[in-house]
């Protein structure tokens, strides 16, 4: 085999999915030339996101659907893909239909940087006009709200995580057991959601205080908008059950259903399934079809 010079292109072909051109340098040892070991902007907002592979091809396909229909299912191979975290570049930057669409999926970041050494910074918010001027001119610019300074600071930014909105009135439905007999309890509770967590709290007890019901709260977190996973705990008087909750999301955020694992009213670890719908009926009958497909348990 004749030996190739170094440090010369050798790799310039156009994946089969995309029909982008990727070109890659060779190294040394006949490998790919990187950032060295400083992990690149890119790969520290991707895990920022929880993003696998799979996750990232979603994403692009969705921004894509707003940015150039022609992009949809153009995204790099897997391969290519790793070479971008590790900062695998020849000329610096991809190729033109792929900054398009990255700078799109991180809004506020440009190409250069998203390849560049991450030092954990993040792009500057737009300032508002006229607030400098109030500031030189000695004008009182009012603080930030409590509210606002809960705001994740990629959000002031104007990186939005791209999260689906689950915020608002669900109805939460249980199958639980109280002396070997099945219960099902439905309660409504309210989801705010900031970023991929979401603090979820009862506004009704489903069942009576004999049967067992009472008013928990919990948090979930969002994982690469398909999974939560989160704990429970009651909120009311003597009760001290307390959990941990496991949901698969609906591919349209419609509806949500798992198990839940959990301390019973008698210190008995417990577990069965779990759902959360827009509409009572929605949330039952989600319970209703994993009993029946999964034998009742």
């Amino acid at each position: 085999m004749t030996e190739t010079p170094r440090n010369k292109v050798l790799l310039k072909k156009t994946h089969p999915s995309s029909g982008v051109c990727w070109a890659g340098r060779s190294g040394r040892q006949g490998g790919w030339i990187g950032m060295g070991e400083q992990a690149v902007a890119l790969k520290a907002l991707i895990r920022q996101r929880h993003m696998s592979y799979e996750a990232f091809c979603r994403e692009w396909d969705r921004v894509a659907k707003s940015l150039d229909d022609a992009l949809v299912g153009h995204y790099p191979g897997r391969a290519q893909y790793y070479r971008w975290l590790r900062g695998d570049l020849s000329h610096k930057r991809p190729y033109p239909d792929a900054c398009r669409m990255l700078e799109a999926i991180f809004p506020g970041w440009s190409v250069e940087g998203l390849f560049s050494p991450y030092t954990g910074e993040i792009p500057q918010p737009v300032v508002p006009p006229g607030t400098a001027e109030m500031v030189a001119l000695g004008v009182k610019v009012p603080p930030l709200s409590s509210e606002a300074l809960r705001i994740p600071p990629s959000e002031l930014a104007g990186m939005p995580s791209h999260a689906i909105d689950l915020s608002g009135e669900w109805w939460a439905s249980w199958q639980t057991f109280r002396d070997g007999v099945e219960k099902i309890a439905t309660q409504q509770v309210e989801c705010k959601q900031s970023s991929d967590l979401i603090q979820v709290a009862t506004t009704t007890h489903g069942l009576s205080i004999e049967e067992g019901g009472y008013h928990w709260s919990g948090e979930l977190r969002l994982w690469d908008n398909e999974i939560l996973m989160g704990w429970y705990a009651a909120g009311e008087g003597p009760v001290r059950s307390k959990g941990t909750i496991y949901f698969a999301l609906h591919p349209h955020g419609l509806q949500m259903a798992g198990r839940w694992v959990g301390l019973g009213y008698d210190d008995r670890i417990m577990t069965g399934w779990g759902s959360m719908a827009k509409t009572r009926e929605s949330a039952e009958a989600v319970i209703d079809r994993l009993n029946h497909s999964h034998g009742g348990y």
